[in-house]
């Protein structure tokens, strides 16, 4: 890969390759006998005209929502390394709302948002503590609290991404192989997958650890075959325990994506914020490639994606 020192040891996996391709085949011909999560019984979310998903879906299986952390916490049998960020805003006016939204999933556009709309100026910092940190003095205008999952049926709101291009955006900002190198985030990787530091490749530039695409993704497989993946860092955490470990999907007003046409508008409806404004887009902070866009993946890629973000898709298929 470009910009990496890269030798051969890709021969250590080929036997991964068979196993995703096992997994594969077999997903891909298992018809809908597959036993399937929260995402698969419930329906689209209802939304009205300020964005808000109706609390009470009539055709949300009961045992679906009843399909909680502690299925989630025995399947995986892991001490979770990092609780989410799920944080309970105050507003002046009284009014208060519940909002998640995991790394990589548009969080810098976000939080900029609510800050406009709860502040009533942009958020014009470019150092530490970053607009993500709701608990830092900048917020001013908000009493806010962090909590690891929903409290009663207020007014909530996630944000999440597609899986697949969530994973590779993860690998294109904090772990490939350029300038500044994966240095921050490489030996906890490796350390969950149980390979020794020498196989990460080093930065051309300045010699910091970092991984080619392939390799992070057999890495990262290597991580969820184990089921450590409730102990990865919140940038390459599976969505499904992150936001939803504890409140599930269904039990949130609105799910949305960042890049949805009306992201801005249900999130004026959730904080209960009225603004003069047409436009329900979110501002893009940062941009990342869509998923089509990354033409290089092989066989052997897709297949360990695939397998890495299947559970994600069977929790979040309907919101996505």
């Amino acid at each position: 890969m470009e910009g990496c020192q890269c030798d051969n040891r890709i021969n250590k996996f080929q036997w991964l390759l068979l196993l995703a391709g096992a997994v594969v085949f077999f997903t891909s011909h298992s018809g809908n006998t597959t036993l399937t999560s929260w995402a698969d019984c419930a329906r689209a979310p209802n939304n009205n005209d300020n964005g808000l998903k109706e609390a009470t879906d009539v055709h949300k299986s009961t045992s679906a929502i009843a399909l909680d952390s502690m299925m989630f916490l025995h399947q995986f049998g892991e001490v979770f390394r990092e609780e989410p960020r799920i944080w309970e805003l105050t507003l002046l006016n009284n009014s208060s709302a519940t909002v998640c939204a995991c790394a990589k999933c548009g969080t810098t556009s976000f939080y900029q948002s609510i800050y406009e709309m709860t502040h009533g100026r942009e958020w014009n910092f470019s150092d530490p503590p970053w607009v993500q940190t709701l608990n830092s003095k900048r917020w001013t205008d908000i009493e806010v609290k962090q909590k690891d999952q929903l409290d009663g049926p207020g007014h909530s709101i996630a944000l999440i991404r597609d899986p697949k291009e969530r994973i590779l955006s993860a690998w294109k900002d904090k772990v490939m192989c350029f300038e500044r190198g994966g240095a921050n985030f490489i030996p906890g990787l490796l350390n969950l997958a149980g390979m020794t530091p020498d196989y990460a490749n080093r930065s051309v530039s300045n010699n910091k650890p970092c991984l080619g695409l392939s390799e992070y993704l057999q890495v990262l497989y290597l991580v969820h075959t184990q089921n450590k993946q409730g102990l990865l860092n919140s940038h390459f955490r599976p969505q499904h325990l992150y936001c939803f470990l504890h409140s599930p999907p269904p039990k949130w007003t609105v799910v949305t994506r960042a890049n949805s046409p009306n992201t801005i508008c249900q999130l004026k409806g959730i904080l209960q914020v009225d603004e003069a404004n047409e436009d329900c887009t979110m501002k893009q902070v940062h941009k990342s490639k869509p998923l089509s866009m990354y033409h290089d993946l092989t066989e052997m890629d897709e297949a360990l994606l695939y397998a890495i973000t299947h559970d994600e898709y069977q929790v979040l298929g309907t919101y996505l």
